[in-house]
């Protein structure tokens, strides 16, 4: 993140684009993510609230959270974005086995 950019904020955006794309791409109507401290949560349901009322998501579209240990499908998403970072870094062993069945979208926080 740029200096001045904070996470929580940084999430929000990538969790508004993440929703506009699911829905509106791949026709999905539900995302699962991993539980974080309740007042979290709370922010991505206020961002999926507001994205609905804006006309940015559909009212069926839902999310929900779920703690990562009860829920292994959780774990594919860190482990995808660790090969991305990895790759940036400079080691793309394993991206090189996820690119082509990834959609890497670069989010605006400006």
């Amino acid at each position: 993140l740029a200096d001045g950019i904070r996470e929580e904020r940084a999430r929000q955006r990538a969790l508004a684009t993440l929703v506009a794309i699911l829905a509106g791409d791949y026709a999905v109507s539900a995302l699962v993510l991993e539980r974080r401290q309740h007042a979290q949560d709370m922010k991505d349901q206020a961002t999926l609230k507001a994205m609905r009322q804006g006309g940015a998501a559909p009212a069926v579209f839902t999310l929900s959270h779920e703690y990562g240990a009860g829920e292994p499908r959780l774990w594919v998403p860190d482990q995808v974005i660790g090969a991305y970072g990895d790759a940036l870094e400079g080691d793309a062993r394993a991206w090189g086995h996820l690119a082509h069945r990834v959609r890497v979208e670069h989010v605006s926080l400006a």
